[in-house]
């Protein structure tokens, strides 16, 4: 990575006088679902993305927020988000194959 890059991509998540905190949230969205868009089909899932959302929301600075409070429920709407969103995909998936339940059971 590129020096340039690099230091854009890291104060972007620190540096306070040049962001707040609805812009650091947008960016570790976007970071979240990039990542999880270029995962293979298989490896989708529930724990990958919360996985990926503790990866992420380590970057964003805590002094962003008006308060400790403030940042968590934050947190938490956008784990929520997250996990609803890109879990319908993996939910659309799994439709496709015929649930145990629906095979009848033969003697």
């Amino acid at each position: 990575m590129e020096r340039r890059q690099l230091f854009s991509s890291l104060s972007f998540y620190s540096d306070i006088n040049q962001w707040n905190w609805q812009t650091a949230v947008r960016h570790f969205i976007n970071g979240v679902v990039q990542e999880y868009s270029k995962l293979p089909q298989d490896a989708r899932s529930t724990l990958n993305i919360l996985k990926m959302i503790d990866k992420h929301w380590k970057k964003v600075n805590p002094r962003l927020f008006d308060s400790e409070k403030h940042y968590y429920l934050v947190l938490a709407k956008s784990t929520d988000l997250l996990l609803q969103s890109l879990t319908k995909e993996v939910e659309k998936r799994m439709a496709a194959f015929p649930s145990i339940r629906n095979i009848p059971y033969i003697r």
